[in-house]
């Protein structure tokens, strides 16, 4: 049916997808048009204000140039009219930081500085020698009527940068008197902050950008002031070929275009003063008049949030039509797959129904018989296990008392053979003394072993018999130890048991003792495989409040692997059935603590530290066993 489903799905998915995808890009090219009519009307607008403002400059330059009180001044030397008309016009324009005359050897000869609002004649003495200047020189090659540009930069003063900052573009045109003798050089200092205010404070929407850098790259107008006139301000790091080298280097390949990058979309142009003047070459007599490139950025998150919301409803739409289509796919499929399914899923219930219930009731006549065998067998088990502890306690004391008795006999005939002699009073002295000694071990162990015979009987009749009775845990441990402590004596380990006298359990002292041999024989059995030495602990404590004790079973053996933990009380579950190992211990353990004893049997290992196996215990045992 899966599959089925996806076979259906797939092809209209694909579809919705294909669908959403175009309709998301053709959204976006429209949403973003606007930004891009804005970024064109900016930059058209620029481009416009630099062209009037160089229009302006040339058309001041030319009228001052072709002055006719300049000409009379040129060959009479007279400068007084021509300082005042100068003055008048700075004062009227107020975009002229200086206008000079430099004549020919490029010495200053008139200059009307702007200053504090008004224009001012400079002091013959204060005049300057810029016979080294590039702009002096380089205009001193034109020709009549030809115009010199600068580069825009900062204004200096004696080598050094004039403060606060003046952005300065200076444009100058050769003079000749009347004779056609070169007379030296008009030029213009153009206050180029007016520009680059009015070019800042054009009005934009979608928070464009407007820079203005020079042919160089570096920034003459920046949202960054900070970035400004870094060829003047020794910070060639600040310039669009460091910061933007793939925009710069388009830019180097076109004069105009727009370029798209991880900051966002970018529009350039480029301007020069002499754009749209065929005779302009000529006019600049060959020399490389200054280039700007205006360039109009819009960010990248602008751009992203005019994306944002068609990208949330296309994928809305298509989260909407997938889960549309999914749904009706779903259910088309769904019915087809019921309808053919319905019928046999009729037939074969009532064969599975009955193929259950006798499975079932199998299944539970063998678990009732498995666990009928698992008791048996235990029992079995624990019965060969308390003959031998009987057969090692006993084995002791009687061959003691079988040894005693070999000596007395041995100095009865060593007696009888005196008697023939002639027999001494130490003889018979030495003998009694023997006699009294070897009858006091004979009725030692004799009586060691009527005790053990007593102990062994008890025990056997606890076991037979599931009748609860009142007894010390103590002596239940101790009496159950004794049948254990013939292996340990036989083996490097050794048994502690920490016990308080006054645990008093009303319980079943048989079943709680086979429980105990146990837990104590398999951590004997299983947790010291490769140890020399090893530890097994018994401890006991009342629980406060609970009515109930605990009794932990630890070793300090090699614990229980994780994967076999989780199934450690299920019956036939044991790591050494190669060795004769049953499986059947710790199952019967659990089965006797929950199901007679009334109490629960827990454990946890860390493998390398050892395993503690938890015996929870009412003081009164629920129920009668007999």
């Amino acid at each position: 049916m899966r599959r089925a489903f996806l076979l259906n799905l797939l092809p209209w998915a694909a579809a919705t997808v294909l669908i959403c995808a175009l309709t998301y890009d053709r959204l976006s090219a429209v949403r973003l048009e606007p930004l891009r009519l804005a970024q064109n009307d900016l930059a058209v607008q620029g481009m416009t204000v630099l062209s009037r403002w160089s229009g302006f400059l040339k058309r001041d330059l030319m009228f001052l140039a072709r002055d006719p009180a300049l000409a009379r001044a040129l060959s009479n030397g007279d400068l007084g009219e021509v300082a005042a008309r100068w003055q008048s016009f700075a004062d009227t324009s107020g975009i002229y930081d200086k206008i000079r005359w430099i004549d020919e050897t490029g010495q200053e000869r008139l200059r009307v500085n702007f200053e504090d609002g008004r224009a001012v004649q400079v002091r013959t003495d204060k005049l300057q020698d810029k016979r080294h200047r590039p702009f002096f020189f380089e205009t001193m090659t034109l020709h009549p009527g030809q115009v010199y540009y600068s580069r825009l930069d900062l204004n200096s003063e004696n080598d050094q940068i004039e403060l606060p900052y003046k952005p300065t573009l200076r444009i100058a045109t050769p003079l000749y008197d009347s004779k056609g003798n070169a007379r030296g050089i008009l030029t213009l200092n153009f206050l180029a902050k007016v520009l680059l205010e009015r070019l800042g404070q054009m009005p934009s929407s979608f928070g464009l950008e407007l820079h203005l850098v020079d042919h160089e790259g570096y920034w003459l107008l920046s949202p960054d002031p900070q970035q400004a006139w870094g060829f003047m301000l020794g910070h060639p790091e600040h310039a669009l070929p460091r910061s933007q080298p793939a925009l710069w280097q388009t830019m180097q390949l076109r004069t105009s275009g727009q370029f798209a990058d991880a900051g966002g979309l970018w529009l350039f142009d480029t301007y020069s003063p002499v754009d749209g003047d065929p005779a302009a070459l000529l006019e600049t007599g060959g020399i490389t008049p200054p280039t700007w490139r205006l360039v109009v950025h819009a960010p990248q998150d602008i751009i992203d949030e005019l994306r944002q919301g068609i990208l949330l409803r296309c994928v809305l739409i298509a989260i909407l039509l997938l889960g549309m289509i999914s749904l009706f796919t779903a259910r088309v499929v769904l019915a087809t797959h019921e309808r053919n399914q319905a019928l046999a899923r009729l037939r074969r219930r009532s064969d599975e129904l009955n193929t259950a219930n006798a499975s079932l009731s199998d299944a539970l006549e063998r678990q009732q018989a498995m666990q009928t065998e698992l008791v048996r067998a235990e029992k079995l088990s624990s019965l060969g296990l308390l003959v031998a502890g009987v057969a090692h306690e006993l084995n002791t004391p009687i061959g003691a008392a079988v040894v005693a008795n070999s000596t007395l006999e041995k100095a009865r005939e060593a007696l009888d053979q005196e008697l023939a002699a002639g027999l001494r009073r130490s003889t018979l002295a030495e003998f009694l003394a023997q006699v009294a000694e070897g009858s006091r071990m004979i009725g030692h162990n004799l009586g060691r072993a009527a005790g053990l015979i007593r102990l062994f009987k008890q025990l056997a009749v606890d076991r037979a018999s599931v009748e609860r009775r009142s007894f010390t845990l103590a002596d239940a441990v101790d009496d159950t130890l004794h049948i254990l402590r013939t292996r340990f004596k036989t083996s490097p380990h050794s048994l502690v048991t920490d016990i308080p006298a006054d645990l008093i359990l009303e319980s079943y002292p048989g079943p709680l003792g086979q429980t105990l041999e146990n837990l104590v024989g398999n951590a004997l059995t299983h947790a010291f495989p490769n140890q020399g030495s090893g530890e097994v602990r018994i401890a006991a404590r009342r629980l406060p409040d609970s009515g109930q004790i605990e009794v932990t079973i630890r070793d300090n053996g090699t614990g229980i692997a994780p994967d076999q933990l989780e199934r450690i009380f299920d019956p036939f579950v044991t790591t050494r059935r190669s060795q004769g190992g049953t499986g059947l211990g710790l199952h019967l353990a659990h089965h006797l603590t929950t199901e007679l004893l009334g109490g629960s049997l827990t454990v946890t290992s860390v493998p390398g530290q050892g395993t503690c196996f938890t015996l929870t215990l009412p003081l009164r045992a629920p129920g009668n066993g007999a």
